[in-house]
């Protein structure tokens, strides 16, 4: 993919890859009038880690095309239709990729863009907010290239801290801190994802929607429900699995604790494990998950407790399994736990 320029983003389409402009993305907006439009962002694809240079580049970027769009929705606006009415609705349907990739600072600096006075600005280009963040719906995050960008800031300073320890070590010793040579992203730090996350958002509010696209599984959605407030989530995961032919059938609400007669049945886990309530995300197995329950969806402390204790046999049939109703062969209902797993493994055969 060739790089963006501070006048265009390169985009794959059909006819492969095309310069899109600010002002061509606007115009596609005011053809189509869709209901959800997001604004252009310069996301460096080019191999990460990125220097300040391009870092700084890509958050001026991103807020000039920002403010393009929103001018163009608010002239639209103000246009007039023959029955005297604006011929579109005043409320905004512009999303904002949230910009600055790995770096907590870059990503505070975007964030504190958004909400800063536009009084200066409107000289030269009217527009109806006093912050552009005032023209924004809801802010949208990136997996992908943010993923990237962390393994890359992880691999470089896993190098440096190998070259220290190269100078440390006795004669004869083995150095266990050398990367290896392809940068992992399934390896990065949950922690340090929601960290970027929430730098981006701590100086928004809190009543717009947050979308984030491509989370690779329920446990990372739960996560980022949990510690960051994430509201939406696009359906990348689910489609990725319909592609390999697994369904995803869960049942809710189940009902906790052991099983019962005509109930779920323990599938290769103790009792006594399984009444017990987990108090982190990590103690997670194929056989369970997690209910996030928070008076509200940006309150980062939430409680969790398990939903499926077990699995067994599905509604309506009749009769178990020779194993206990955990069996995925026979007449096709499958231990829900084994179909997760199986999920899981695939999808990470894909990715890697």
């Amino acid at each position: 993919m060739p790089a963006n320029n501070k006048d265009y983003v390169a985009t794959y389409c059909i006819r492969g890859v095309r310069k899109l402009t600010p002002e061509v993305w606007a115009q596609y907006d005011a053809a189509c009038n869709p209901d959800i439009i997001t604004a252009l962002s310069d996301t460096p694809f080019t191999s990460a880690p990125h220097s300040n240079k391009r870092t700084h580049k890509s958050l001026e970027r991103s807020t000039a095309w920002l403010a393009n769009l929103l001018h163009s929705v608010a002239a639209r606006r103000r246009e007039v239709g023959s029955d005297g009415e604006p011929l579109t609705g005043s409320l905004s349907n512009v999303l904002v990729h949230m910009a600055g990739g790995a770096v907590v600072q870059a990503r505070k600096a975007f964030a504190e863009g958004l909400m800063e006075d536009l009084e200066e600005f409107k000289a030269v280009n009217p527009s109806p907010y006093r912050r552009l963040d005032d023209g924004v719906a809801g802010y949208v995050f990136d997996l992908v290239p943010l993923r990237a960008a962390l393994s890359a800031r992880s691999k470089a300073a896993d190098e440096d801290l190998g070259d220290d320890a190269d100078t440390l070590k006795p004669r004869g010793a083995i150095n266990t801190l050398t990367p290896t040579s392809r940068a992992d992203t399934s390896a990065v730090d949950p922690a340090a994802l929601s960290e970027v996350l929430r730098a981006s958002l701590q100086p928004l509010p809190t009543h717009k929607p947050r979308l984030v696209n491509s989370a690779r599984s329920p446990h990372e959605m739960l996560r980022l429900v949990r510690d960051v407030g994430i509201d939406l989530f696009d359906a990348h995961w689910a489609q990725r699995a319909a592609d390999i032919g697994v369904a995803l059938d869960f049942a809710f609400p189940v009902a906790l604790g052991g099983s019962a007669a005509g109930g779920r049945q323990s599938c290769g886990m103790p009792q006594d494990e399984a009444a017990t309530t987990p108090t982190t995300l990590d103690w997670l197995t194929p056989s369970r998950l997690l209910a996030v329950r928070s008076p509200s969806p940006h309150q980062t402390a939430a409680s969790a407790q398990p939903l499926i204790s077990g699995c067994g046999e599905l509604e309506g049939r009749s009769e178990p399994a020779d194993n206990g109703g955990c069996s995925p062969y026979g007449d096709g209902y499958g231990c829900i736990a084994w179909l997760y797993l199986r999920a899981l493994r695939m999808l990470s055969e894909l990715a890697s």
